[in-house]
């Protein structure tokens, strides 16, 4: 998985996971990345905190920027900004849909929900700069100016310097880099560091999830059909734009996104420590303090036993792709269940969970709610998903996913 854990406990258990996780901090539990985490995040970054106060403090500055509300008050800039992406997408003979996507998310980030006001080719520059750092992530962790973590770290230097540039700006608009700036100052690092954490969090993983997404639809065409129907629907009825009610008018569409976040797990474990002796619910061993363990959300969700149910209920009803149904295949249809309902809540967990509960979830809901509606309404699909996907530092193509769109007939 691309850290080293020997000696560490993993826990897949769903209800002994949630146990320790939703009070972590009573619990005696801290964080664990390794030092290259730490030195490209920020030590006062609220991934890498150890401080229980300044975490419960960072997530009240950030946490209203990312509420449902306004994450609503925010899809009209995030649809404008994803039919501007996919319509270069499809003007192309073909695009790989990893760094296709990494530009779209970054956009919606730095120009959406923080503000920062990039254009074209500023945007352009700083998303090669983040990728940049993104590579530092890889080992080995060594600091020199050849090194993967070396360009790492010179890419956080230029990052930080345009962060604090936004930080001191007298004409900052209203947004969490404001909050940020008005709680903690314009030359604090906890502020600095957590504007670069927060680009972070919702980029490389929303990315990924996107272009997961995109090789899921090429792969099962008849769910791009059935949410091109639903979508044709929703316009009838609400119009163009995805408001709340637009949104809750598209059962399938969003049961696409769940089953995404699903299937993908981007994020497939999450380390911890115990710094006092901790009894594993649920008849689990006695964790030492200084053992390390992980959170292992990838297992947990694949051992859904509903999810198994759902897929044997479609291979039974003969859909389109069923042989003899897994939990791995991609059935939306599972997520529209109601008796599979409590189960799936139980075993799937693609944001975490307690304390460190990603901040950005319903941002990256809508995010992928917008590109699965651009493109059910206008575009036709096909990717060459020919291709291994390696987990670490994220979960992306090992080709880059080429994938070709043209735009309907119809559109």
């Amino acid at each position: 998985m691309g850290l080293a854990y020997e000696d560490a406990l993993f826990v897949a258990d769903p209800a002994a996971a949630r146990s320790l996780l939703t009070a972590e901090w009573q619990n005696g539990i801290r964080t664990e990345w390794p030092p290259t985490f730490k030195a490209l995040l920020g030590e006062q970054s609220i991934s890498i905190l150890q401080d229980p106060q300044l975490h419960s403090k960072l997530r009240q500055v950030m946490g209203p920027t990312f509420s449902a509300e306004a994450v609503a008050g925010l899809m009209p800039g995030v649809q404008q900004t994803v039919a501007k992406h996919v319509g270069r997408w499809a003007q192309q003979d073909s695009f790989a849909a990893y760094p296709a996507a990494r530009l779209l998310t970054f956009d919606v980030l730095v120009n959406q929900a923080l503000g920062l006001g990039m254009d074209d080719d500023e945007l352009a520059h700083f998303a090669k700069v983040f990728k940049q750092w993104g590579d530092g992530f890889m080992p080995p962790g060594i600091d020199l100016p050849f090194t993967a973590f070396g360009k790492g770290m010179a890419a956080r230097r230029e990052m930080t310097a345009r962060v604090q540039q936004s930080l001191r700006d007298p004409n900052l608009g209203e947004g969490v880099v404001l909050r940020l700036r008005d709680e903690f100052g314009a030359d604090s690092q906890v502020a600095s560091d957590n504007v670069i954490v927060l680009m972070f969090a919702g980029y490389d993983t929303t990315s990924s999830a996107i272009t997961y997404m995109l090789n899921q639809l090429a792969l099962n065409p008849h769910v791009l059909e059935q949410m091109r129907q639903e979508q044709a629907a929703v316009q009838a009825q609400h119009g163009n734009q995805l408001t709340p009610a637009a949104v809750a008018a598209m059962p399938y569409t969003t049961a696409v996104v769940k089953e995404t976040l699903r299937t993908a797990q981007v994020i497939g474990y999450v380390p911890r420590v115990a710094t006092q002796a901790l009894k594993v619910p649920g008849g689990g061993p006695e964790l030492q303090s200084g053992c390390p363990f992980i959170v292992a959300l990838g297992a947990m969700a694949a051992s859904d036993p509903a999810a198994a149910a759902a897929a044997v209920s479609a291979a039974g009803q003969g859909s389109p792709d069923s042989q003899a149904g897994t939990v791995q295949d991609f059935r939306p249809e599972r997520w529209l269940q109601p008796e599979l309902a409590k189960s799936l809540a139980l075993h799937q967990a693609p944001f975490g969970m307690g304390a460190h509960y990603c901040l950005g979830s319903q941002l990256a809901m809508a995010e992928l709610t917008a590109v699965l509606a651009e493109l059910a309404r206008s575009y036709s699909l096909t990717a060459d998903t020919d291709t291994d996907w390696p987990d670490f530092p994220i979960k992306r193509p090992a080709n880059g996913l080429p994938c070709t769109l043209r735009r309907l007939a119809t559109a």
